[in-house]
């Protein structure tokens, strides 16, 4: 698997507006347990430019993929997704609220 690490902001964007909070019918407010899941999942599908299952399953990637993050959990094994998951954490700690903001050489 292939993916991009030159972050741009519209990929925090993204990734933040994959949560959305809601409320049940008593008014309370509901967050499901697959939050962390669903903003890797559109970084994912964001960063990924090239993967073997392609070829295996004929999916194409998911940034060009009509289910877009969608077809992750339906091709991925667990494991891979788990370590795929592990690698791209230091990506997606940037894209949460609290992420760190180191200096830009930008600046």
């Amino acid at each position: 698997m292939e993916y991009r690490d030159d972050l741009k902001a519209a990929d925090k964007f993204a990734v933040q507006e994959a949560i959305v909070f809601d409320r049940d019918d008593s008014g309370r407010s509901r967050i499901t347990g697959g939050m962390e899941n669903k903003m890797r999942n559109a970084l994912l599908e964001r960063i990924i430019t090239a993967w073997s299952y392609e070829e295996r399953a004929g999916v194409p990637v998911p940034s060009r993929h009509v289910a877009k993050a969608g077809c992750i959990g339906e091709v991925m094994d667990i494991d891979d997704y788990n370590t795929l998951a592990e690698k791209v954490e230091p990506l997606l700690t940037k894209m949460r609220w609290t992420a760190p903001n180191p200096p830009s050489s930008a600046a």
